[in-house]
């Protein structure tokens, strides 16, 4: 009888715990359902996480973009160069991920103009543009076959974007840069038709076709340009997407 009655009130101790989480988690608006990965992808940067597509870190205004761009820049693209793997080890950001491998296609730009921030004449930027799970063979048939499971947008060879880019750490070597949000990447190629690049759909309706001078003029006076009203984000999965991730 003892033993029974122990255990008994052990149990209860038990549930008292719980009710008593349940009440805290209640009071604080709801803790959220995000996986601590996600939420570790998610809480630093406040950019909406936007409906219809599903997966991607946005942004639904130009001040967005502005806010969390370390660099804003009007470049061309000359190239693209190697790749690398932007999956970071979480106990060394200076090693690569020992069992994923997240394709980062790099590409050369040729910089015009800084709008936000200063740099080289020729930087790098990286796309996220694949994904290889720790059971595939790291191997270039095995990554050209991830880049075509990939829901991306690659840039066009020789035409023109401005960007909102920060930089991607982790890569001693060389400095690269990833785009802060979608749509990080506008074609300027026509500066009186300039249109957002994104795997994003809503990113057409929200920024339009613009002149590029209205949109150097939203980054240079945000104050005087009110964003249009937009649904709240929907509860989206947000993918840990290394391409995005902030690291110390």
């Amino acid at each position: 009888m003892k033993r029974l009655k122990l255990s008994q009130n052990v149990h209860a101790s038990h549930m008292l715990t719980l009710l008593f989480l349940t009440i805290i988690a209640t009071a604080c608006g709801g803790m959220s359902s995000l996986s601590p990965t996600q939420q570790f992808i998610q809480s630093p940067e406040p950019v909406s996480a936007g409906q219809g597509d599903g997966s991607f870190i946005v942004a639904t205004s130009m001040q967005d973009l502005v806010a969390n761009s370390a660099l804003i820049m009007v470049g061309r693209v000359n190239r693209a160069d190697n790749i690398i793997n932007m999956a970071r080890d979480i106990n060394d950001v200076s090693k690569s991920d020992p069992d994923v491998f997240v394709v980062g296609q790099v590409y050369q730009v040729k910089v015009e103009q800084y709008i936000k921030g200063n740099g080289e004449h020729t930087i790098y930027i990286v796309q996220r543009e694949g994904f290889l799970g720790p059971d595939i063979p790291k191997t270039g048939a095995e990554i050209e076959k991830a880049k075509t499971n990939e829901n991306y947008v690659a840039p066009n060879i020789g035409d023109r974007y401005l960007m909102f880019l920060r930089p991607l750490a982790g890569f001693s070597e060389q400095q690269y840069y990833v785009g802060v949000a979608h749509p990080w990447r506008f074609n300027v190629s026509d500066p009186e038709k300039v249109y957002p690049e994104s795997p994003w759909k809503e990113a057409y309706k929200i920024f339009g076709q613009q002149s590029l001078s209205d949109i150097i003029m939203q980054i240079e006076y945000p104050d005087k340009f009110i964003s249009p009203p937009y649904p709240p984000p929907g509860n989206l999965e947000i993918r840990p997407t290394a391409e995005l991730r902030p690291y110390p």
